[in-house]
């Protein structure tokens, strides 16, 4: 067989992808081998289901054809739809509620309004906030009778953007973008509250009540989220600082 590494366990349990499709992934256990996130690698292997999880092993003849190639695109899937097509293929969640931050055992539940799916720090630990809408990548997985989303890295959970569940007829004007010393609010509706969330998803800050400039010099350059509440709900919207 032969795939694109996608993710690394440990040293030596990896995935690999041999297409852009469901289907087209699939987890190697192989303590022997280094390998590196975009090798095209090629082998021979047994294949088995241990525990629920198709795996390969029992690896032999492997080569690394080449290194750095570019990933497949994650697949778009809703939360409810994660089962065994995805077993080993990136898959990307949108617009999902972190209804449970902590799940135990290293997962937190996200719903995108299809059903519940759980991420795990099989690769990567996140600590997220609950309520808080998030895009989630991941390598599809199976463990203990569940199916999860495996995150690689911070770049793979960033707060969803253009979130707006706040009634109809509000209006709400964030301005300007990007900004250097501060952001200004107008809005229809009173605000209770305005938040600032890092683009891993890491509220770093809580504004005061009653603003109408809001402070954002004292943090670097880069993607920010500003939650804004209203009596009628929130919305979120990305801003950037320079």
């Amino acid at each position: 067989t032969s795939g694109i590494v996608t993710g690394i366990t440990v040293a030596g349990q990896f995935f690999i992808q041999a297409g852009p499709g469901a289907w087209d992934g699939v987890y190697v256990y192989d303590n022997q081998q280094t390998v590196t996130v975009g090798d095209s690698v090629t082998f021979t292997c047994n294949v088995s289901e241990y525990n629920g999880l198709t795996e390969l092993s029992g690896v032999a003849n492997f080569v690394v054809v080449s290194s750095g190639n570019s990933l497949y695109a994650p697949v778009v899937i809703t939360s409810g739809t994660m089962d065994e097509q995805y077993e080993g293929v990136l898959v990307k969640v949108n617009n999902a509620n972190c209804t449970v931050a902590d799940a135990g055992n290293g997962m937190w539940t996200i719903d995108d309004g299809s059903g519940a799916v759980n991420t795990d720090d099989v690769i990567f630990h996140f600590t997220p906030n609950a309520g808080t809408h998030y895009d989630v990548i991941g390598i599809g997985y199976y463990s203990f009778g569940a199916y999860k989303i495996l995150p690689r890295d911070a770049s793979d959970i960033t707060i969803a953007s253009g979130i707006e569940d706040v009634n109809n007829a509000s209006v709400i004007s964030v301005f300007p973008n990007p900004a250097v010393s501060f952001f200004t609010i107008q809005s229809s509706e009173r605000i209770a509250s305005v938040e600032l969330f890092n683009v891993v998803g890491e509220k770093i800050h809580t504004f005061e009540d009653n603003l109408v400039n809001y402070p954002v010099s004292a943090y670097k350059p880069g993607v920010y989220f500003v939650k804004i509440y209203t009596q009628n709900g929130s919305v979120i919207t990305k801003r950037i600082k320079l």
